[in-house]
């Protein structure tokens, strides 16, 4: 490997562990410290990581950390997306950026899969989203010949849609209701559901900041 070639690969590398540190914004607790430490450990040793054919198990650690110090799906799509903006010439490098973003999906498949969803809407919204970044990193793997990144992707693609799907079949649609004047959330609730224990499902759902004064017109779950 020329020093061209691995500047190249430390700088997409780079870029990628910048992205992700988006994660840290915020954050705090025994979680973020590990991933804090795991990054720069990373950036720190990179150039003997791609020398010595290490950097899997290592960028690996560093996008599990991530999971667990709570990486939300827009931060894991910024890196995503930064990832397939970057256009690297050298063999080192591309490998790198696909198992990049490779990596970022897995992780996205993890939040969704650990993720409560209230509604079939919810469901079809992370479908959507994820459909969109599969079809992406698919087309990317096969424009660069790998063959068995693409099928992997097929793989872990069906599957995600197949789950999403099931757990959506029992959840209920989203509709919307409209009064003349505002109510309580306990009124609201009642009103709709006959159960004014189903206030605060009401809140979160039209983001209310304060339960005394929902909107006039606002979304419910249908049951």
């Amino acid at each position: 490997m020329t020093l061209a070639e691995l500047d190249e690969a430390i700088s997409v590398l780079a870029t990628m562990m910048m992205a992700l540190g988006g994660v840290l914004v915020g954050a705090s607790g025994i979680d973020a410290a590990n991933l804090r430490y795991a990054i720069d450990d990373l950036n720190s040793n990179a150039d003997t990581l791609i020398r010595t054919a290490s950097l899997g198990s290592a960028l690996l650690n560093v996008f599990d950390l991530a999971f667990e110090a709570g990486a939300a799906i827009p931060t894991l799509e910024s890196v995503r997306t930064t990832l397939l903006a970057l256009a690297p010439t050298t063999t080192t490098a591309v490998a790198i950026q696909n198992i990049g973003i490779q990596m970022t999906l897995s992780e996205e498949v993890k939040v969704y899969a650990t993720t409560t969803f209230t509604s079939r809407q919810d469901v079809d919204t992370a479908l959507s989203q994820l459909i969109d970044a599969f079809d992406s990193a698919e087309i990317f793997a096969a424009d660069n010949g790998d063959s068995s990144s693409f099928q992997a992707l097929i793989a872990a693609h069906a599957a995600i849609v197949r789950d999403l799907t099931t757990r959506a079949r029992p959840l209920p649609n989203m509709i919307t209701y409209s009064f003349g004047r505002t109510l309580t959330s306990h009124a609201l609730a009642q009103r709709l559901y006959a159960d004014a224990s189903r206030a605060d499902e009401l809140v979160a759902e039209n983001k209310v900041i304060n339960p005394a004064f929902m909107p006039a017109s606002g979304s419910a779950l249908s049951a």
